[in-house]
């Protein structure tokens, strides 16, 4: 399956697998905080909603609290190498990655520690999957995100660890953010998860940039797109690869 979309640099360097082996080979603390924070958001939304993932990268971890919420998901990513990665999953390929060490902790979450972790990890996991409808490339910065999908806009936007790490500055982030905004339906949600304070970031041998962004913020700019933060948190990074922290947020839009 190909995924024609613009190359960006340096984002020709990225490989899918080395970036889930620098950030997800296990669940540290950062992901238990991330785990904890979808589940906890996705378990207080309405339930039968539309969600459209923005710069989903190669992961799906992050779907798999809000596919108890969402029953139709969008994922789009801009890199082919991403978005191959991820289809593989869906397809329940055996060379795809394994997530299951995280829907195992999204079971223990949902079903409390006394649940077969095991085999709701997989309900979690096929929960998932066929909660993921379309697979989409496009590149937010080149404003063709609602083009792409069609001026649909959806109850639930989520993005994780992209809108900062596609952007060399602020003017980037805040046409990267508004972009993402403007998919987001009347009285919808936003999700972000974003690096606190990160020039650039590592994975393997690579360095990739990032525009440095803290809560007080993302409080503003939030706001200034008409969204009003129902929920904010923060955890210090695990180690040094570049970020002070994670930021995680839940916003709802305010205006039409």
């Amino acid at each position: 399956m190909k995924y024609p979309v613009e190359e960006l640099d340096p984002y020709s360097e990225f490989s899918p697998s080395e970036y889930i082996e620098e950030y997800y080979s296990h669940v540290g603390a950062e992901n238990e905080f991330l785990l904890r924070f979808y589940h906890d958001v996705f378990s207080e939304l309405p339930k039968n909603l539309t969600m459209l993932e923005v710069g989903g990268g190669p992961t799906v971890y992050q779907l798999f609290s809000a596919s108890r919420a969402a029953s139709e998901i969008v994922f789009t990513d801009y890199l082919e190498s991403n978005l191959e990665t991820v289809a593989q999953w869906v397809a329940g390929l055996e060379e795809s990655v394994s997530w299951r060490p995280f829907a195992s902790t999204v079971a223990k979450l949902e079903g409390g520690a006394s649940s077969k972790t095991d085999v709701e990890a997989q309900c979690v996991e096929e929960r998932t999957r066929a909660a993921i409808r379309q697979i989409i490339a496009c590149n937010v910065l080149s404003g063709n995100l609602l083009e792409a999908l069609q001026g649909k806009r959806f109850d639930v936007v989520s993005s994780g660890f992209c809108l900062e790490c596609i952007s060399r500055d602020e003017a980037h982030f805040v046409q990267a953010l508004s972009n993402v905004s403007l998919a987001v339906a009347k009285r919808g949600y936003l999700v972000l998860t974003v690096l606190k304070n990160s020039s650039s970031y590592r994975v393997g041998s690579h360095r990739f940039p990032s525009f440095p962004v803290d809560s007080s913020y993302l409080r503003t700019i939030l706001a200034s797109l008409s969204f009003e933060v129902q929920e904010l948190r923060e955890t210090r990074a695990e180690d040094e690869q570049g970020y002070d922290g994670l930021i995680a947020v839940l916003a709802q839009r305010t205006a039409d």
